[in-house]
């Protein structure tokens, strides 16, 4: 089993338990707590997108997600409750762009390598247009499958 064949409240709780590991473990290596939740943060959302991708894959063209997954587990997705799941991480991503972003000025303000917080930034940024791209494939998919039902 995958973690994206995991149910949802379940991954979830999984998910927490890797940043927290990572985390930990970060600091045992002596880095800031801030550097560790920049690299946590982008590793994670870079995870989470991964899933989404396995996640699509299990999907049966045509079949509401709340069906296709019945089969596989009791976790009882439905579209809407992944629309709004990919709109909390849409939101987040964005809140973590503007974050770095911040980061990375008063990083030049104090005359200290950006190098390391842009290239973390690029990376918050590419997963935010994967969230993007991966939510308006999905209202584009939903409004073809109702097209069809109605």
């Amino acid at each position: 089993m995958t973690i994206a064949e995991i149910p949802a409240a379940l991954r979830e709780r999984a998910l927490d338990a890797v940043a927290r590991s990572y985390q930990q473990r970060l600091r045992e290596l002596g880095h800031t707590e801030a550097d560790a939740q920049i690299w946590i943060s982008a590793v994670m959302l870079r995870l989470r997108s991964q899933i989404t991708e396995q996640r699509k894959k299990m999907i049966v063209p045509g079949i509401s997600l709340k069906y296709a997954n019945a089969a596989r587990s009791d976790d009882m997705t439905t579209n809407d409750d992944l629309l709004s799941t990919i709109e909390r991480r849409i939101e987040e991503a964005r809140r973590m762009v503007t974050e770095q972003k911040g980061r990375i000025a008063r990083l030049k303000a104090a005359s200290t390598d950006t190098s390391l917080a842009e290239k973390t930034l690029s990376a918050l940024e590419a997963n935010l247009m994967r969230f993007q791209k991966h939510k308006d494939w999905l209202e584009r998919r939903v409004g073809a499958v109702a097209m069809c039902v109605s």
